[in-house]
């Protein structure tokens, strides 16, 4: 029987190696490892998310089928720019296809986004321009 030479630097050591210790500590050091990676997210992971500026009542609906913004924070206005430009474009399309003015899309749209986001809670423009 021979001794392998990391056999032989533990019995002079007399410290494990990584493959003598339990695997519970080798799955805990891989976990922390994976923690540390995950707390330095890159920068596009963190950009605020439609869901998210809706629940912390950042942002609301708007009559005319814009988002508004209810309270401004970081990456709100940026937010409310691109899902803004998304929408209009939408709304040329469809304003285009029916051959209805882009005004009557806006408020049939704004409409039920309005009834969307009173059911869940969100911000809503009111008559009077304010937030619900």
């Amino acid at each position: 029987m021979t001794t392998s030479s990391r056999d032989m630097t533990k019995k002079l050591s007399g410290t494990p190696t990584p493959s003598d210790r339990p695997i519970g500590r080798r799955l805990m050091m891989a976990g922390l490892g994976v923690l540390a990676v995950g707390a330095t997210r890159p920068a596009w992971s963190q950009q605020l998310s439609l869901g998210q500026a809706r629940n912390e009542r950042l942002v609301g609906e708007q009559r005319d089928g814009l988002l508004g913004i209810v309270q401004n924070s970081a990456g709100v206005s940026a937010l409310v720019q691109r899902v803004n430009g998304e929408r209009m474009a939408e709304y040329r399309r469809i304003a285009e296809s029916t051959g209805a003015p882009l005004s009557a899309v806006q408020q049939r749209a704004g409409a039920q986004l309005i009834q969307r986001a009173q059911a869940s809670g969100w911000p809503v423009q009111a008559a009077g321009g304010g937030w619900q």
